[in-house]
C-alpha cells in the first residue's frame, strides 16, 4: 500500500509574505528564527486540534499512530502546513476522506479482488476550521512582533 501525507489547506495568499520572509533571512536571520517560531505556534493551535480529533476516531484496533504523524511544518517562504499520515500512518488520508463524512471503499489488505466500505473520520479539516481565528491571530501576532523588529532594525541604521 502506498503511503499517503495528508495536506489540508486554506485560502491564504502568502506571496507578498514570501517577500518578506526572503528578505528577513538575509538581512535579520535572528528575526526569521523567532518568526519561524511564531508561525510553528500558529500551526500547533490547528495540530493539537487535529491529535484530539484523531484520539476520538473509533475502534477498537485504533492505535495512536494518527496522532503521531500529525506534525507542523513551517517552510523557507514562511507557510505553516499541518500534516498527518504518511509510511507510519497510511489510514489517515482514508478515514481523512478529504475531509467529507459517509463511507469510503478500500481494498483488504490491498487485495484488490476484495473490497469493503469503512466509515470516513475526518479529523484534520475540522481542525483547520475550528482551529483558524486562533492560528490567524497567532501568525498576525508573530508577523507583527517581525515586522516591528525588522522596522526598528533597519531604522537604527
Amino acid at each position: 500500500m502506498a503511503a499517503t501525507t495528508l495536506h489540508v489547506g486554506t485560502g491564504v495568499d502568502t506571496r507578498d509574505f514570501a517577500a518578506f520572509a526572503k528578505a528577513l533571512r538575509v538581512s535579520a536571520p535572528d528575526i526569521w528564527v523567532d518568526l519561524r517560531a511564531g508561525l510553528r505556534v500558529a500551526g500547533q493551535a490547528v495540530a493539537a486540534r487535529a491529535r484530539r480529533n484523531a484520539a476520538a476516531i473509533p475502534g477498537k484496533n485504533r492505535t495512536d499512530r494518527i496522532e503521531q504523524s500529525i506534525k507542523v511544518r513551517v517552510s523557507g517562504t514562511g507557510t505553516v502546513s499541518v500534516i498527518a499520515g504518511g509510511l507510519r500512518a497510511p489510514e489517515a488520508g482514508p478515514l481523512e476522506n478529504k475531509g467529507r463524512l459517509g463511507e469510503f471503499r478500500h481494498p483488504v489488505f490491498g487485495n484488490r479482488q476484495l473490497w469493503v466500505k469503512q466509515l470516513a473520520h475526518p479529523f484534520l479539516t475540522p481542525a483547520v476550521k475550528d482551529g483558524m481565528p486562533e492560528a490567524s491571530q497567532a501568525a498576525v501576532d508573530a508577523l507583527d512582533r517581525a515586522v516591528t523588529r525588522a522596522a526598528t532594525l533597519f531604522l537604527e541604521d
